[in-house]
């Protein structure tokens, strides 16, 4: 049975994956409800609903009669997603993108990291409800965010300092999307909603690992100067691990556990399926990668 989606609502419309969402789903013309803990300014076609996010009750009542629900909200709190997903469910909501974008959730391992503990959550609560046929779901499997992650350090580059922090030996290879590749994908999952019916759907902007990047930064910027650490990063996820069990916790308490997955070829490589072209997504070459290098490294003065 087809599904045409055209009522789609959106959490964590503001945050850096959300507001790629929105953009696209506006650029498609459906029609939009932002679900907001407060009224912030969004675009004018754009319906905004403020919400309590920690009643279902309140969240069940400000997306009745959507078709769609997309999760972009990266709250610490557990628990809040899983309330999302059941009020989708209690109110015939016919499609639920979580808020995963990263790795490959079916990978055995990935989601066993702290870091990911409620997108493992929010994973095996679409499920439930989808074998009690109540609703279905898809979740968007990116890797790691190419643009965000140069531009913050968390790709282990300082583009200002050339410093590059690398990743165990930087030789694993693995999938790279910018955000706005990430928005228009999970846009375009609405549009295919029985190909993309209760799956991961696997997009990727490039696929290159730690070295390869920064040998494009090193064509960007000069070959001089860099100081560059290659670092073992089990005793780091061990710490980190540690911290997080002691309640000494920050981000790099995060970030590293990413990172290991990032140097880890069991966790993270290559995607087997790729949805690019059903999702509207074109791979980019050496010479884009570089663009976008030199892009950042420009505002970053």
């Amino acid at each position: 049975m087809s599904h045409t989606i055209k009522n789609v609502a959106i959490a964590g419309a503001s945050g850096n994956v959300g507001a790629r969402v929105l953009s696209a789903l506006l650029d498609l013309e459906f029609n939009v409800t932002v679900l907001s803990r407060s009224s912030k300014p969004f675009p004018a076609a754009a319906r905004v609903n403020v919400v309590d996010f920690t009643s279902v009750k309140s969240l069940s009542a400000a997306i009745a009669g959507q078709d769609a629900v997309i999760d972009t909200t990266f709250s610490p709190d557990v628990e809040a997603p899983l309330r999302l997903i059941d009020a989708a469910a209690e109110n015939g909501v016919y499609r639920f993108i979580t808020s995963d974008f990263g790795l490959d959730p079916d990978l055995p391992g990935v989601h066993d990291m702290p870091v990911f503990a409620r997108k493992k959550a929010s994973y095996e609560a679409v499920k439930k409800h989808a074998a009690h046929h109540r609703l279905t779901y898809t979740l968007v499997a990116c890797g790691a965010f190419l643009d965000w992650g140069i531009s913050s350090g968390f790709a282990g580059l300082d583009l200002q300092e050339k410093k590059a922090f690398i990743f165990g030996d930087g030789n694993n290879v693995v999938p790279w999307t910018t955000l706005d590749d990430v928005g228009r994908a999970t846009a375009n999952v609405l549009l295919h909603p029985q190909e993309t019916l209760n799956r991961p759907v696997y997009v990727h902007s490039v696929f290159m690992s730690q070295n390869q990047i920064l040998s494009a930064t090193k064509g960007v910027l000069g070959n001089e100067g860099w100081e560059t650490t290659y670092n073992d990063m089990d005793p780091l996820l061990e710490n980190a691990l540690a911290d997080l069990k002691a309640g000494r916790i920050s981000a790099s308490t995060f970030e590293v556990q990413i990172q290991y997955c990032l140097a880890t070829r069991a966790l993270a490589h290559p995607w087997a399926r790729d949805d690019n072209s059903l999702l509207g997504l074109e791979e980019w070459n050496l010479e884009k990668v570089k663009w976008l290098i030199q892009t950042i490294a420009h505002k970053a003065v």
